[in-house]
């Protein structure tokens, strides 16, 4: 994932990055066309391969070849589908998976790890923020991680 991200950085300046946001943010908020800011808004090819993770429809990603040394997914949300994080677990990457509508997974696999809850901004019996979450299981790790949502 770092590669993806140098490759992007390369690509675009921080200055001409924020400048671009401020200059969609203005019209937007100065009520300009929604469609124009629609046009704007478009892929920037990272230099990196595309693979696609999981199934041809829901649960199926295309993201840039660069899981070398990638250990953990975060999955909330994940229903009755779980593609996405059986192809991962496939090339030895462990997902933690969260949805409070579900009582299990949807699938049975050594690599998941499940919570019945939602991820939200607090703290309760039925949700946990972000932070609690990677803290639970992965309280001292720093590198790399995939976030699926």
């Amino acid at each position: 994932m770092k590669k993806t991200f140098k490759a992007l950085r390369r690509k675009l300046s921080p200055s001409f990055r924020r400048r671009e946001q401020m200059r969609l943010i203005k019209a937007y908020e100065a009520g300009g066309d929604v469609a124009s800011l629609i046009r704007k808004l478009h892929p920037i090819d990272s230099g990196i391969p595309l693979v696609r993770i999981g199934g041809n429809g829901d649960g199926g990603y295309l993201i840039p070849d660069d899981l070398q040394g990638l250990e953990y997914c975060f999955s909330p949300g994940v229903s009755s589908v779980a593609d996405f994080e059986n192809d991962l677990a496939q090339r030895g990457i462990r997902s933690f998976l969260a949805d409070y509508s579900v009582e299990n997974p949807p699938l049975d696999n050594k690599n998941f790890v499940f919570d019945k809850k939602f991820l939200g901004s607090f703290a309760s019996e039925k949700t946990f923020t972000m932070e609690l979450w990677k803290n639970k299981y992965l309280p001292s790790y720093d590198k790399d991680l995939i976030l699926q949502m």
